[in-house]
């Protein structure tokens, strides 16, 4: 069962870091990012895609696993991606 609580704590802090992402509010949110990997959600339940991506934690393109699914949201640092486009 997913853990619902913790993603929207997350979520409301990478939307309030994603309304104004200075370079220090990217820096925290990649920082907070790693933490969410120690809770029992998927990035998809935060539900803050835009401010996710405003901040270097997601994009649109074609999931590798999931082609025929076509474009949807990918999640995580872009920088660390292949090929990433933003």
């Amino acid at each position: 069962m997913a853990d619902r609580d913790s993603a929207t704590i997350f979520s409301e802090i990478f939307t309030r870091l994603g309304s104004d992402p200075t370079e220090q509010h990217v820096k925290w949110a990649h920082e907070l990012w790693k933490l969410t990997q120690q809770y029992d959600f998927s990035a998809y339940q935060l539900e803050c895609d835009e401010a996710l991506q405003k901040l270097g934690l997601a994009w649109r393109g074609l999931d590798p696993d999931y082609p025929e699914d076509g474009v949807t949201w990918l999640y995580g640092p872009v920088k660390k991606r292949r090929g990433a486009r933003r």
